[in-house]
């Protein structure tokens, strides 16, 4: 039996780590899925193209990291359509792994 795994980074891109999580990444032919933040999305256009450039998936972690359990609903949504203006990708990720 095949045994399947499922690599997934949250909070990036940053240039600190995703560089060499894309090399180490590229080293073993794997590919991922990463939930980028839309404010870090803003800030490094040229990492988010690395992502998708290099085969990985991506998808919508906020705009700014909100926590779903502290946020009003409104707000939450309204962070998570934000971030989809920067990120292309009906995959969704909440921080902290919570939301109302």
């Amino acid at each position: 039996m095949m045994k399947i795994v499922f690599l997934t980074f949250d909070d990036g891109p940053i240039p600190e780590t995703t560089p060499w999580i894309l090399d180490l990444l590229d080293k073993y032919n794997i590919k991922a899925t990463f939930f980028c933040v839309g404010d870090n999305v803003r800030k490094y256009p040229h990492l988010y193209r690395m992502l998708i450039e290099r085969g990985h998936h991506v998808g919508n972690h906020t705009f700014n990291h909100v926590q779903g359990l502290f946020t009003r609903t409104e707000n939450f949504v309204e962070n998570a359509e934000k971030a989809a203006s920067f990120i292309q990708s009906p995959l969704f990720r909440p921080p902290h792994g919570h939301m109302r």
